[in-house]
């Protein structure tokens, strides 16, 4: 279909999607559009010249529960996620789709183009990365796996097929979204912290931090992992203090507007902290 000098194409199987990338040039792949004519900051832009629409694939739409794992293909919407109920999404993950948009948007809003959406980091990376979630890339000829810390981009003549999601139990899951609730820009931001307890010991407990880009820290992770609880005031603002420096370090300050930016940023992450490790128990 062409309108307006802009071409648009319907995938309706995986192969259509190859045949299509090889055929045409500088296609971009689409599959609820929410993305479409907008920029980060919310204004208008020209639509791509080539635009496949992928959104009927049945492979793409699956969903699949194992006892460990939740397996959504690309193009399944943030509402079709909602619709399974919180005792089979994990409780961090279905927080965080909640707060994504309208509820019409995410009846067409796809976790795939969520996570390949090239304006920014969108509000679900925190959770993913602190879910140790991995990602499906299928091209062609072979088939390539990559942890979502590790995701820089859709590799060239890929497409994200599907998104594995761990089913851990977590004691304390914590999420919160940063910034404007009605736009996702370059200042957006969301936070995750999960731990897991038993018998008053710290086994495990992720803290991530995404914006512009995303803070974790295995080291200081590790560092804690094994602690008796509750955990000392010493320890909390020592731990806290060293995600502060980290934070310092990945987020540095360019010139007077950003400052403020990320000075409030900082001090909201700050208190993310303390409210976190003060859910330990």
């Amino acid at each position: 279909m062409q309108k307006n000098n802009k071409a648009l194409y319907y995938a309706k199987n995986i192969t259509d999607i190859f045949y299509n990338l090889k055929t045409v040039p500088h296609l971009q792949i689409f599959a609820g559009c929410t993305q479409c004519g907008r920029t980060a900051d919310g204004k208008k832009c020209n639509l791509p010249d080539s635009s496949l629409i992928v959104r009927a694939i049945p492979e793409l739409k699956k969903i699949t529960k194992t006892e460990y794992l939740l397996i959504l293909g690309g193009a399944v919407t943030l509402n079709s996620i909602l619709a399974l109920g919180k005792k089979h999404v994990p409780e961090t993950l279905y927080s965080a789709i909640e707060q994504t948009a309208t509820s019409s948007i995410r009846n067409i809003a796809t976790i795939g183009g969520n996570i390949c959406s090239r304006n920014c980091r969108t509000s679900l990376y925190s959770v993913l990365i602190a879910l140790d979630a991995e990602l499906e890339f299928k091209s062609a000829r072979e088939t390539k796996t990559i942890l979502f810390p590790l995701f820089k981009g859709v590799p060239d003549g890929f497409i994200l097929t599907e998104i594995r999601i761990p089913l851990g139990d977590w004691n304390v899951g914590i999420y919160k979204r940063l910034g404007a609730k009605a736009l996702l820009n370059e200042e957006s931001a969301s936070f995750c912290f999960l731990a897991d307890t038993t018998r008053n010991i710290l086994t495990d407990f992720h803290v991530v931090y995404s914006g512009k880009t995303f803070l974790r820290s295995r080291e200081l992770e590790n560092s804690l992992i094994g602690s008796h609880l509750p955990l000392t005031q010493h320890s909390i603002d020592s731990i806290i203090l060293d995600y502060i420096h980290l934070f310092e370090e990945l987020f540095p300050v360019n010139d007077k507007q950003s400052n403020q930016i990320v000075a409030f940023r900082k001090w909201q992450f700050t208190n993310l902290l303390h409210y976190s490790f003060d859910n330990l128990i």
